[in-house]
C-alpha cells in the first residue's frame, strides 16, 4: 500500500502504487470494498497505481495515479479522468501524480512529475505552478503550506502562488507535518528525519544507528502523524516508530512486534484512537495503548 486517507464519513481509503487499485473499509465494518482500472472504460480508475488521496469539501475524493488523476464523486458514483495533453496547456502537467492535497479554502493542489499543478474549478482547468516534483503538501496549524519535493523543503503562499526555499538537502524530502506546537518534521529518503521550529529557526537531525535500538529505526522516513495525545509517529522503510519528545528516544515496533512489514508508509488514526497503518505487506491497525496489531491482507 503507498497512501491512505479517512474521509468525513470515517470511511478508510487505501492506495496501492504496486498494481492493487484502490480499497475502502467502512466504518464498523470488516469487508473491503474494491476499485480497479477497467480498460477502455472511462467510469473506473486511471490506473491500478494509485499513489495518493484526498477528499475535498464536497465530499469528492481525488485519487492521484500514475496515469493522471482521477475524481470520484461518491454520493453517484462518478469517475472522471483527468490527463495530460501536450496540444493543451491547461490540462495536467504531468501523468505520474506524486502528492494531492484540499487546502482549507478548497483548492485542489496536484503534484505531478511535471510540478505543481493547481485546479480551477469555474474553468475545469489546470494552472501550473513552476516547481520541483512535490512529493507531499500539508498545510499546518499555523496556516504555513508546506511542500515537501525532490529538490528541498519549501513554503507556498497560495495567494500569489510564490514559493520560498526553506532547506535543500540531497535526498529527497518525501514527508511534511507541522504539529499542533508549531515545529515542523521532514522526513527524506535516505537522510533521516529533521525537527524544524520556524519561530527560532532552529534545526535538530536524527537518524539511525543500529548500534542504538532507541534510535530511528531507518533512514527513509515514508509518514508522520501526531496522535490524539500528543505522541509522535513515525513510518519508515524499516519499522514503525514512536518518538518521546522528552527523551529524545525512539520505540521501535517490527514484524517480530506484529507488523505485517517493516515498512510503513502512512498513518492514519480514527476516533478510537486507533493507528491504521499503509505497510508493504498490507493494512494493519495498531492500538497503541496496549501495543498490538490486527493485521489485513489481500484475503480480506
Amino acid at each position: 500500500m503507498s497512501a491512505i486517507f479517512e474521509d468525513r464519513s470515517g470511511t478508510l481509503w487505501f492506495g496501492h502504487e504496486s498494481g492493487g487499485g484502490l480499497s475502502k473499509l467502512a466504518v464498523g465494518s470488516e469487508e473491503f470494498g474494491h476499485y480497479r482500472h477497467v480498460p477502455d472504460d472511462p467510469n473506473s480508475l486511471s490506473s491500478d497505481l494509485v499513489t495518493s488521496l484526498y477528499e475535498d469539501q464536497e465530499g469528492i475524493l481525488w485519487i492521484g495515479t500514475f496515469s493522471g488523476l482521477d475524481r470520484w464523486q461518491g454520493a453517484t458514483g462518478e469517475w472522471r479522468n483527468y490527463r495530460h495533453d501536450p496540444d493543451d496547456p491547461a490540462s495536467l502537467a504531468h501523468d505520474a501524480i506524486r502528492s494531492v492535497y484540499v487546502d482549507r479554502a478548497n483548492v485542489l493542489w496536484v503534484g505531478t512529475e511535471g510540478g505543481l499543478d493547481r485546479y480551477d474549478r469555474q474553468t475545469d482547468e489546470f494552472v501550473h505552478i513552476g516547481s520541483p516534483v512535490v512529493m507531499w503538501m500539508h498545510e499546518g496549524p499555523s496556516g504555513t503550506f508546506w511542500l515537501a519535493t525532490k529538490d528541498g523543503l519549501f513554503t507556498l503562499d497560495p495567494d500569489t502562488e510564490e514559493l520560498e526555499l526553506v532547506t535543500e538537502g540531497y535526498a529527497w524530502k518525501i514527508m511534511v507535518y507541522e504539529d499542533r506546537s508549531g515545529v515542523v518534521w521532514v522526513g527524506s529518503s535516505g537522510d533521516g528525519l529533521d525537527r524544524y521550529d520556524p519561530s527560532s529557526g532552529e534545526w535538530r537531525h536524527y537518524e539511525s544507528d543500529p548500534e542504538d535500538p532507541s534510535s530511528l529505526s531507518d533512514n527513509f522516513v515514508e509518514a508522520i502523524h501526531e496522535d490524539q495525545s500528543g505522541a509522535l509517529w513515525i513510518g519508515t522503510r524499516a519499522g514503525l516508530n514512536r518518538f518521546d519528545r522528552e527523551t529524545e528516544r525512539f520505540t521501535q515496533y517490527w514484524v517480530r512486534d506484529g507488523l505485517p512489514h517493516n515498512a510503513v508508509v502512512g498513518i492514519v488514526e480514527d476516533d478510537d484512537r486507533h493507528l491504521w497503518l499503509s505497510t508493504g505487506g498490507g493494512l494493519s491497525r495498531f492500538d497503541p495503548k496496549e501495543e498490538t496489531f490486527r493485521n489485513y491482507d489481500v484475503s480480506d
